[in-house]
């Protein structure tokens, strides 16, 4: 299904409705025109990123039931490309720079609603950036390099690391009260 999308995405022609029909019923979208190469590429388009998150939003679904049946919990942690990080620190709105959301609001419900902790690291970004007397795009090209950069990645290490400290239990020995034992591996091993 995928590759036929892609392929309808790049060409403006489908070469397997079957498989855009497909998609189409999972995401539930109405109103798609497959008239024209312009509509195939748009409608196609909108169907392939309507399913990545209803397959992402799947995915989190059976690795949370995994997780539970070994009385293990499950942590999700949102980063985005650089192109996503450099269009909210510009407050550019959605409609004026065609850019995929990799995390829309319908997926953070969904974490909500399945009671999935998560951090989203945009905020750290928007939260870093307004501290800086730059352009969004100067301040994206500090730490991505197509992903992140070591700079990006040391970034993204503080950005979560308080609000992962507070969820781990027992705490990393670095972390725990000085009163503890600073070496023990209860909680962490079976037995």
């Amino acid at each position: 299904m995928i590759v036929h999308a892609l392929i309808a995405i790049r060409t403006g022609q489908i070469v397997n409705r079957a498989s855009i029909d497909e998609m189409v019923a999972v995401t539930g979208l109405k109103n798609l025109a497959f008239s024209t190469p312009d509509q195939v590429r748009g409608s196609t388009q909108k169907v392939y990123e309507a399913y990545a998150i209803k397959a992402g939003m799947r995915i989190m679904e059976r690795v949370q039931e995994s997780l539970a049946k070994l009385n293990k919990k499950l942590f999700v942690l949102l980063s985005y490309p650089g192109s996503n990080v450099w269009h909210t620190c510009a407050g550019k709105p959605q409609t004026t720079v065609p850019i995929f959301d990799f995390h829309p609001r319908e997926f953070v419900e969904f974490l909500q609603a399945r009671k999935i902790p998560y951090i989203d690291s945009v905020t750290s970004h928007v939260a870093e950036f307004s501290q800086f007397k730059i352009d969004a795009k100067a301040y994206v090209d500090r730490y991505y390099i197509g992903h992140y950069n070591p700079r990006g990645q040391h970034f993204f290490a503080f950005a979560i690391k308080d609000e992962l400290n507070r969820w781990l239990s027992p705490k990393p020995p670095t972390y725990r009260d000085q009163t503890e034992t600073p070496i023990g591996f209860k909680g962490y091993l079976p037995g």
